[in-house]
């Protein structure tokens, strides 16, 4: 039982990362987006706010519905939305898989390493007879 502890909390924190995963936002001038209508993040990205023309920064409870040259959303709880003539920027989230991948296989490495050196002490502290 004791062996399925030590396990569990070496495997657990990869897998923490891996559910979590690394995000960033960006921001997209509004002067930069395609023409409306059209799709203007990439896969893996979702738009989570905007920078309205007076400088106020609005984040989306949920994901937004864009329509035409409007997006819709939830703020606080309340229905929303703005006109992209309205907005400076669009704030677009993004997961970044390669960050998330080599943070999770650098962990995973260094837990490997000290799951050895663990394994070392166990075998040499019981005089070579195992656990």
């Amino acid at each position: 039982m004791k062996h399925r502890r030590v396990i569990a909390a070496l495997v657990l924190p990869p897998m923490l990362l891996l559910v979590t995963g690394c995000t960033s936002n960006r921001a997209v001038l509004t002067a930069d987006l395609k023409p409306p209508g059209t799709r203007y993040y990439k896969d893996g990205e979702e738009v989570r706010g905007v920078i309205t023309g007076s400088g106020d920064e609005v984040q989306f409870d949920a994901p937004v519905r864009p329509v035409a040259d409007t997006l819709y959303a939830n703020v606080e709880g309340r229905p929303y939305s703005i006109a992209l003539a309205d907005a400076d920027q669009v704030i677009v989230k993004r997961t970044d898989t390669g960050e998330t991948i080599a943070l999770t296989v650098g962990v995973l490495a260094a837990l490997g390493v000290v799951a050895v050196f663990v394994g070392l002490a166990i075998y040499g502290a019981s005089g070579g007879s195992g656990w």
